[in-house]
């Protein structure tokens, strides 16, 4: 297993980097895509130029109709202890999704039901230690909604709704954290931990002050204290 601690301005992109890479490098045919509802990660042209056959999986009918209909789209809800699997994926992904996730434990056993052997699963989520995701955590919706529409006025867009988030086994490379993942027989390849966010940029003196706890935990890593993670896991 390899840990690494990183800057949380390059999550995004690391995370949209390392699912192509992924892709295109273990040549994956069929995949899927967890959490993608209105928002598929993946480029239609990309799926045909890769023949992929790319599976959007969203519990919600609503937000899945917001993508563009040239996606697969598959209904389902995986905190079910009944999943029936009709089909399995080389390889699983899913963008800040993990944190809305309830019954953990039953979602990460599906996740093993669904990969093939072998299969390689990646997950990007916020983690429950920031001050961002605590408030997010404790606040009424209603508040933390207006919050959250105040430091990123994008997401006004009827495409970036705002959910529930329960932040379960959403932490850094802890050791609780990854004895977590061995109960469900998931080796983790990788575990990369974010230090800082971008939320602040309309806060100038909360920015500065984020930017500086930044710099100091690069320096002197506590994986306590992250704010993204990045963990590729292998169904064994």
């Amino acid at each position: 297993m390899n840990i690494f601690f990183l800057n949380g301005i390059d999550a995004w992109k690391d995370f949209q980097k390392g699912v192509y890479e992924h892709i295109i490098e273990n040549r994956f045919t069929n995949i899927a895509e967890i959490g993608g509802g209105a928002n598929p990660l993946l480029a239609l042209d990309f799926a045909a130029e890769q023949k992929l056959n790319y599976h959007i999986i969203d519990i919600s009918e609503e937000e899945l109709s917001k993508a563009n209909a040239g996606y697969i789209k598959v209904i389902s809800d995986l905190e079910s202890k009944n999943l029936e699997i009709g089909f399995q994926y080389e390889f699983i992904f899913s963008q800040l999704t993990v944190e809305h996730i309830k019954d953990i434990e039953t979602f990460y056993a599906n996740i093993y039901k669904l990969l093939k052997a072998g299969g390689l699963a990646y997950f990007f989520f916020a983690c429950r230690t920031t001050l961002p995701a605590i408030s997010n955590y404790l606040l009424p919706e209603f508040i933390s909604k207006k919050i959250l529409v105040f430091i990123q006025p994008f997401r006004k867009d009827e495409k970036h709704g705002k959910f529930k988030a329960h932040y379960k086994w959403c932490f850094g490379p802890t050791k609780k954290n990854i004895k977590r993942f061995e109960t469900v027989d998931l080796e983790i390849v990788s575990y990369i931990a974010y230090f800082g966010h971008s939320y602040y940029q309309r806060i100038p003196l909360l920015n500065f002050l984020e930017k500086f706890k930044t710099k100091i935990l690069l320096k002197y890593p506590n994986p306590l204290f992250c704010s993204y993670s990045h963990v590729l896991l292998r169904k064994k």
